[in-house]
């Protein structure tokens, strides 16, 4: 069995022959806390009886809290932070929280001031109940989130966009999920960081967070071809940017309905028979008909005809048209909600909308007749619902294909075999052959079942599916073209048996190897952690020796000795000035 893996500059490997390999980093010369990086700083808010700490190493920052909560009118939390001005981005990945109490909770926070009673977003990770979007849209007013189920590790992010703040969360840092927005008015320049509150006065809970960042927002300009502008002259005007591959349109307006229109068009100008397609990632909810989709419009007044395939904040899907300019619109209704892939399909005077949870398997939601000039207008729309307040659409994967265009590509798995077996954990090269007729692949994406192991976007295609358990799989792969068309392979079975405990420690001892006293070999129940829990069993190893960098010691004695379960392992240095530990194998079975 095979497991690496990294954490507080540590990397352990599970060997097929039962071998725990660790590789120690080096033990501080003296103990006690690093120092944050420049212009970043801790403290408490709201006074909690029982004060925090925070510290960093190698960008991994440990933050301890207690206090009551960050809730109701009040808080009490430890925060660590920087000032900001103007619009960002802070993301985190929240490693762990200690169990202090179920509502033990970690994460971003985006907040006016350092008093207790400020406005703020904070985007968390709790202990036990889920990961939830919290925030205080006025100065000592009450809190109110959205959680949904959730544990660490687990990534966050704020966004901020004038008064518009968005929180969002995500498995792998790559794909996220809106948790929800909330317009919440700051002064331009903010305090923004990491939180953690115990969520119990007289005790505090610790959190590791790695990979935190805070950015300016993309400045891009449209792609070549591409025009905004506001149709029907909302009172609050709209705007859009373009950064990789996304599409960011913020729209006011009254609606996209009846014999008028107020919304923010991205657009381009067009002719024959094509596909508009775009996923619909994410519509902020101003109200349940906050609509943004693709659209195909006679001209860019307030009247003209129109062809709309929305995805609504709150109520489903909709096609909606209007045939001829300054009549009614009509509307034809779905369930459905975003991240969501829509599409006109334009055939002579027929216009046809669609939805889809992939981009590949489509159901029809209405059509319409419509007669259109030689040279219409395709793009993107978001419309607010509400003449006082903009909301955000966020568009990916746009296109304009000719009808008679895009040819899906062709895939197939080259590994694993159908049927092979391996060894838990195990590490499985997942491979494809992919080819595209008409342009080329985008990349290909790797499932087992619906999870996604990983992404190549170079020949040749795979990627390395890693600490695999034991159980049994279902492999495909997912080639995506380069007009957005996608193809799915043939599955392959494989299956990952159980692997026997360890029986030997291989560690590289720290390159302050000779102020180190002795070396601790310790085991902990898998899950727990390992930071602040007490080992089940220890083995001292004292000082082995060193052969080739590495030191050997057998601790078949110390796992024999445990009860049958699942386990993880650590090596502690220690020497006078403090002591430094591996962060957790891979877990093992006993």
């Amino acid at each position: 069995m095979v497991c690496t893996f990294h954490g507080l500059g540590l990397r352990r490997r599970l060997l097929a022959a039962g071998v725990l390999l660790f590789v120690l980093a080096a033990l501080p010369l003296t103990a006690g806390a690093q120092a944050l990086p420049s212009g970043w700083s801790s403290t408490d808010i709201g006074s909690p009886a029982v004060s925090g700490s925070a510290t960093q190493s190698s960008g991994t920052y440990t933050v301890q809290g207690a206090g009551t909560d960050v809730w109701y009118t009040y808080d009490q939390f430890r925060f660590v932070y920087r000032s900001w001005t103007g619009d960002g981005t802070i993301v985190a990945r929240v490693a762990s929280v200690q169990r202090t109490d179920d509502w033990s909770k970690a994460g971003v926070m985006i907040r006016e001031t350092l008093t207790a009673g400020s406005k703020h977003a904070f985007m968390v990770v709790s202990a036990a109940k889920g990961v939830s979007f919290q925030r205080r849209a006025a100065t000592s007013g009450s809190s109110t989130a959205n959680t949904v189920a959730g544990l660490a590790p687990m990534w966050v992010k704020l966004d901020r966009k004038g008064s518009l703040l968005t929180a969002s969360y995500s498995a792998n840092g790559s794909t996220w999920t809106v948790a929800g927005s909330e317009t919440i008015a700051m002064a331009s320049t903010v305090y923004v960081g990491l939180g953690i509150t115990s969520h119990k006065s007289s005790a505090t809970s610790t959190a590791v967070i790695s990979d935190v960042s805070v950015q300016a927002p993309a400045t891009s300009t449209l792609p070549s071809g591409w025009s905004t502008a506001d149709v029907g002259s909302p009172a609050i005007a709209g705007s859009a940017t373009y950064s990789g591959t996304s599409f960011n349109v913020s729209g006011a307006g009254n609606d996209v309905w009846d014999a008028a229109d107020q919304f923010r068009y991205v657009y381009r100008q067009m002719s024959g028979d094509l596909d508009v397609v775009a996923r619909v990632a994410s519509v902020q909810n101003i109200t349940a008909w906050t609509k943004a989709g693709v659209m195909i419009r006679e001209s860019l007044g307030s009247g003209a005809a129109n062809a709309f395939m929305l995805i609504s904040a709150a109520n489903g899907a909709a096609f909606q048209q209007r045939t001829s300019g300054g009549s009614l619109s009509q509307s034809t209704r779905a369930s459905g909600a975003a991240p969501r892939w829509v599409k006109i399909a334009r055939r002579g005077t027929t216009l046809t909308g669609s939805i889809s949870s992939d981009g590949s398997s489509w159901t029809v939601v209405g059509s319409a007749t419509m007669t259109l000039p030689s040279t219409f207008y395709i793009g993107l729309a978001v419309t607010s619902h509400d003449a006082t307040r903009a909301a955000t659409g966020v568009f990916d994967n746009v296109n304009a294909l000719a009808a008679t265009g895009n040819q899906p590509p062709t895939v197939s798995l080259t590994s694993p075999a159908s049927g092979a077996t391996y060894t838990a954990p195990a590490s499985i090269p997942v491979s494809a052959n992919a080819s595209d007729s008409d342009g080329s692949v985008a990349r290909v994406d790797f499932y087992q079942g619906s999870t996604l192991i990983g992404s190549d976007a170079t020949t040749p295609f795979g990627v390395t599916w890693s600490n695999v358990g034991a159980g049994t799989y279902s492999v495909v792969a997912v080639a995506r073209d380069n007009g957005g068309a996608s193809t799915t392979s043939a599955a392959r079975t494989v299956t990952v048996s159980g692997g026997g405990p360890p029986t030997t420690a291989v560690f590289n001892p720290s390159s302050n190897d000779s102020i180190v006293t002795n070396y601790v070999f310790e085991v902990f129940t898998a899950g727990s952690n390992t930071s602040t829990g007490t080992p089940l069993a220890t083995q001292n190893l004292g000082k082995p020796p060193i052969v080739n960098g590495e030191c050997t010691v057998d601790v078949r004695s110390t796992i024999a000795a445990l009860p049958a379960g699942n386990y993880v392992a650590t090596v502690r240095a220690t020497a006078s000035g403090g002591s430094a530990r591996s962060a957790p194998s891979a877990t093992f079975t006993r």
